[in-house]
């Protein structure tokens, strides 16, 4: 029934038992402690303290602090060895200034709900034991520095850690695994190395996070929000570890670069994380998105070219203008990327596919910068460009829905592409499909730029439900632009036609087919179909023409005033006239009308000029009333 007891010098005994002291009472032991066999503290009647201020103690066996008054182990440097472990759950609170360790496998349980644990000097919590560490609600004093696990295969479980004042710091060193609630609250570095996996169960808010050299396949999960306000760091360390992001909201200041090299997961649904300086993630193997990825500023994101997996439907972008780049994106079924969130960002994207066999996913590209896309295909739903600042895919696109719209620059597709509908709204952007592709609906083109089909005379481009391209400025062909039955109507008044390489156009076999504005360009052009050809704007008067032919079964109906070629003008099919014009072969080509010719209701002057040869096969002006 000790009032007080203080030991000012060193104690050595095999046993030391501690019982019965009275209230608020302190058992203090100022200099080392060695029990060879054990400590004993027993509960007794009254709430009494224990202290350990020694600078370096041994205690053997595994020892139970039941006093329910506080525990103090060190005051500055000290180092208290349990060999055999220690659980101080009982006492009221508990007092860590210090290093406290075990061996073997001797746990270390420093407090519960019931029991808080003040940290009040730079102290270290484990050893060479690969028991149990668990610690309760710790709170730190201003600047020091609390470190849990010294490196072994330990496995630890810690309450929440938080600041008193200042900016304190946590440090997990472990190889085993770890649980944490909550840490927050003035916590100046948060450091996690070693770690055989970290799940921190709540929120996690820091000056700074840095985590390094954790083992292989090994989690750094965050399941509640972040808060860096300095920064966040990733080392690479000596194996692939993984960083998973989990929380609802998250801001990490400064520019993070994740260099672990196993995987970084982005949210698990409708999550959000600002790297407001920018994230860079180039050395993971792969990333995981699925939730929002922001940066402000100039801040980039950059995660590289390895693969990305699309989970859930995802933006990456933010306000900021720095670059984002985004490599080889897997959709999962079902989900919506959206690269850019309508700022001025340039934007670089690797191949976007989705996943065979399930519902289609799709990508908006939504930036006022300039786009670089790749491959996009496989079971894609819609492809959309908005606000884009000129966007070109560099390969093959195949969307059931491609929707271009409140654009500026050119939208560039340089390889094939392939649709079930084609979207273009009315802006003064330009589009260019310069490798051929297959278009199954019907396409109208009301871009107020200009149109351009194909860039070599290889290039085949396939509107099966046909085309129109009256609203661009102008339409550039190249190679085959064909329907399938479909009506073709090229150019009006307004709207130039520019042939840039041999070109066919083609109904396949009975579609319409009208070049409603001017035509010029120095390559053939051959007009295909069973249904009606109509020219209605001049051909050849700025650049003429190589040749001029259309095929058989049709009619060609010729409402312009001239047509000029520097070679051969065959018309194969009926000829009706609807204006006075005037056909000219400027380097002695023939001119072929395999077929009859008759005017409209008003009479027509046809002249031909050419010192090749002109050949009329069927009858001129028969049925027409009026033939001049």
């Amino acid at each position: 029934k000790s009032a007080g007891t203080t030991f000012s010098s060193t104690v050595n005994a095999a046993t030391i038992a501690i019982s019965d002291s009275k209230v608020s009472t302190a058992i203090t032991f100022s200099d080392n402690v060695t029990a060879t066999t054990g400590l004993t503290v027993a509960a007794g009647t009254a709430a009494y303290n224990v202290v350990f201020n020694g600078s370096s103690n041994t205690i053997a066996g595994a020892t139970t602090f039941n006093n329910t008054g506080t525990v103090t182990l060190g005051n500055g440097s000290d180092t208290i060895a349990f060999t055999g472990g220690v659980v101080a759950t009982a006492p009221s609170s508990i007092n860590l200034n210090g290093t406290v360790t075990a061996a073997g496998t001797g746990v270390i349980t420093l407090g519960d709900a019931n029991t808080g644990i003040s940290v009040g000097g730079n102290s270290t919590v484990g050893g060479t034991s690969t028991g149990q560490i668990t610690l309760g609600a710790a709170t730190l004093a201003d600047g020091v520095t609390l470190t849990v696990g010294a490196g072994a295969a330990t496995p630890i479980t810690l309450g929440t850690v938080n600041g008193s004042s200042g900016t304190p710091n946590l440090t997990i060193n472990t190889t085993g695994t770890v649980s944490v609630g909550a840490v927050g609250s003035t916590i100046g570095t948060l450091t996690v190395t070693q770690s055989g996996g970290t799940t921190f169960n709540s929120t996690v808010s820091a000056a700074t996070i840095t985590l390094s050299n954790s083992t292989a396949s090994a989690n750094i999960t965050f399941s509640g929000n972040v808060t860096a306000t300095t920064g966040l760091s990733a080392a690479a360390g000596t194996a692939a570890y993984n960083v998973i992001f989990n929380g609802s909201s998250n801001t990490i200041a400064g520019a993070t670069t994740f260099s672990n090299t196993g995987t970084v997961t982005f949210g698990n649904g409708g999550d959000t994380i600002a790297f407001t300086g920018g994230v860079t993630a180039t050395a993971p193997s792969s990333k995981i998105i699925n939730g929002t990825i922001t940066a402000a500023g100039t801040g980039v994101i950059n995660l590289g070219t390895s693969a990305v997996t699309i989970s859930g439907d995802s933006t990456v972008g933010g306000t900021s203008t720095g670059a984002i780049t985004l490599g080889a994106a897997t959709l999962a079924d079902n989900v919506t990327l959206t690269v850019g969130a309508g700022a001025v960002t340039p934007i670089t994207l690797s191949t976007v596919t989705g996943t065979t066999g399930g519902l289609s996913s799709n990508l908006t590209l939504n930036t006022a910068g300039a786009v670089s896309a790749s491959t996009i295909g496989t079971d894609i739903g819609t492809v959309t460009v908005t606000q884009s600042g000129g966007t070109t895919f560099s390969s093959t696109v195949d969307a059931a829905t491609i929707t271009l719209t409140a654009t500026t620059g050119s939208i560039t597709f340089n390889g094939a592409v392939t649709a079930t509908t084609l979207n273009t709204a009315t802006s003064g952007y330009n589009v260019a499909i310069n490798a051929g592709g297959t278009i199954t609906n019907a396409a109208t083109f009301s871009n107020t730029g200009t149109v351009t089909f194909g860039d070599a005379n290889t290039d085949s481009l396939t509107f099966s439900g046909g085309v129109t391209a009256t609203a661009p400025s102008q339409v550039n062909i190249a190679g085959t632009v064909q329907s399938t039955n479909g009506t073709i109507s090229l150019g009006d008044s307004n709207t130039p036609i520019v042939i840039t390489a041999n070109t066919v156009i083609s109904g396949n076999t009975s579609g319409d087919i009208t070049l409603g504005g001017t035509v010029n360009g120095a390559f053939t052009l051959d007009v295909n179909t069973t249904g009606t050809t109509t020219f209605s704007g001049i051909i050849g008067a700025g650049t003429a023409l190589t040749s001029l032919t259309t095929n058989t079964g049709g009619t060609v109906a010729i409402n312009t005033t001239a047509i000029t070629t520097t070679g051969a003008q065959i018309f194969n099919e009926n000829v009706t006239l609807g204006a006075d014009v005037t056909l000219t072969s400027n380097s002695s080509g023939n001119i072929t009308f395999g077929g009859t010719i008759e005017s409209t209701t008003s009479a027509r002057a046809l002249t031909v000029n050419t010192s090749g040869t002109t050949t009329f096969s069927g009858t001129v002006g028969a049925t027409s009333p009026y033939l001049a």
